[in-house]
């Protein structure tokens, strides 16, 4: 009886709703990567865990540094280009999307500690 009882347990911890979502996102992400032609599991993982990085350097950083982080770092290592072009891209595109999103439209993105140095 005991492991019935366990079973359950089992059961009503994997179908949480967080948990669902979770195996959800997981299955299409893989649905998606496992349709691209040329990009396997090597390669989906090797998007998908910058990616989850960058997520997090958004929650820490703000947007700004990590997606001129991100961009100049996915260029230079997956596109090969040199550290100068790739810092330059990097930064001039998130500084448009700053100054887009922030200053022309008025939208407020997430802040973390060169923004409020700059006073946004």
């Amino acid at each position: 009886m005991d492991e019935i009882n366990a079973l359950i347990h089992g059961f009503s911890v994997a179908l949480t709703p967080y948990n669902l979502m979770l195996m959800f996102v997981g299955i299409t992400l893989g649905v998606i990567i496992g349709v691209l032609p040329g990009l396997g599991g090597a390669n989906g993982v090797a998007i998908l865990l910058p990616s989850a990085v960058y997520v997090f350097g958004v929650w820490l950083i703000g947007i700004s540094v990590s997606s001129a982080l991100f961009i100049a770092l996915f260029m230079k290592f997956a596109g090969r280009y040199s550290w100068l072009r790739s810092a330059s891209v990097g930064l001039a595109v998130s500084g448009a999307a700053f100054v887009l999103f922030e200053i022309w439209f008025t939208i407020p993105l997430p802040k973390g500690p060169v923004e409020q140095l700059l006073g946004y």
